[in-house]
């Protein structure tokens, strides 16, 4: 009756209990090994400066971008032109090993300028910053839109 039933399922709960027991061993010897020799992670972390997360200047085109924004915003179209294009200057790019998060910076400020110039109605510049989204990001959306406002503007003067 019961008494069978619970042997075997303490056989069964032993078994599984060996099988758990080997791999949480070899888990913990493998645990104790890296502990020995690492040393807390924030001071293994590498300092800022030369840390893979952050690109070279990364960090200083993000804080002009959002300068640029400001200037924007403000209707001071001309000096938020001349800020992103510091932002872009900044921005070291290795093509051979584009970090995402240049690319995407990148093309937020080829979109901001496209959209700077395209204030000021110079939709033949603004159209060239599209296309260099457009290279990086054949699918972004912002930079479609505005590609196909600077050309229905650039061919309604032609007819």
């Amino acid at each position: 009756g019961m008494g069978r039933v619970a042997s075997a399922i303490a056989a069964r709960l032993g078994a599984v209990a060996k099988l758990l027991g080997s791999c949480s061993k070899r888990w913990r010897a493998e645990e104790e090994e890296e502990e020995t020799d690492s040393t807390p992670f924030w001071a293994a972390l590498p300092s800022r400066g030369d840390a893979p997360e952050d690109p070279p200047g990364w960090e200083l085109a993000t804080s002009l971008k959002d300068s640029g924004n400001d200037a924007f915003a403000k209707g001071a179209i001309d000096e938020a032109i001349a800020i992103w294009s510091q932002a872009l200057e900044k921005l070291h790019l290795h093509p051979d090993e584009e970090d995402m998060r240049v690319v995407e910076l990148r093309s937020t400020l080829f979109c901001n300028m496209a959209l700077g110039y395209m204030k000021q109605r110079q939709w033949r510049q603004a159209l060239g910053y599209c296309e260099e989204v457009l290279i990086d990001q054949p699918n972004n959306q912002k930079a479609l839109y505005r590609k196909a406002d600077c050309l229905a503007e650039l061919t309604s003067w032609t007819e």
